[in-house]
């Protein structure tokens, strides 16, 4: 192409875009071809490779198959002469399925980090609901021993561990407020 027309389309390039022969975008203007959000680098990059003898590094472009849709590709260009006038060879590779492939890996470590989060943050909510839990029960136990025999009842330790019980029973209700909130 010279910049602004394709005069040679190979064919891997022409199925690329949709098109069944090669011989329907010779003729065609870049600007048919390429996204308007990658037409302005395009165009600059046009101007740097015409005025330049150098290669300049690959570039991604979204291009505009015959379809309509969106295809990312990687463009290699380099400028030589061809009937007296400077022409642009540029290789273009598909790498759609890439970008997906690294949108999809993106969206499966943000999952593996949410599950992770998650399963860190059921792991402390149990723990911190059944330490109050154990505390209860072996209050409860103890409470039980001392009033098993009528004669024997401790009042001052069972008060002692009621209170340890009434202060746990706070703990796990202050704990699933702040979990509802």
């Amino acid at each position: 192409h010279d910049g602004i027309t394709y005069s040679f389309v190979s064919n891997s390039y022409a199925k690329m875009l949709g098109y069944s022969n090669s011989k329907d975008l010779v003729g065609k203007t870049i600007d048919q071809v390429v996204s308007k959000e990658s037409y302005e680098i395009m165009k600059q990059r046009v101007k740097n490779i015409l005025s330049e003898d150098k290669m300049l590094p690959s570039v991604e472009f979204k291009l505009i198959t015959k379809r309509g849709e969106i295809k990312e590709v990687e463009s290699t260009s380099v400028r030589f002469l061809y009937n007296n006038k400077f022409s642009i060879l540029s290789s273009i590779r598909d790498i759609t399925e890439k970008k997906k492939i690294e949108e999809n890996r993106m969206l499966l470590e943000r999952a593996i980090e949410y599950d992770n989060l998650k399963t860190e943050f059921f792991s402390n909510m149990s723990h911190e609901l059944r330490t109050p839990l154990n505390i209860l029960f072996s209050s409860l136990q103890l409470i039980g021993m001392y009033t098993e025999n009528e004669n024997n009842v401790n009042v001052t330790s069972i008060k002692k561990y009621t209170g340890i019980m009434k202060q746990n029973c706070y703990r796990l209700l202050r704990l699933i407020n702040n979990l509802l909130d």
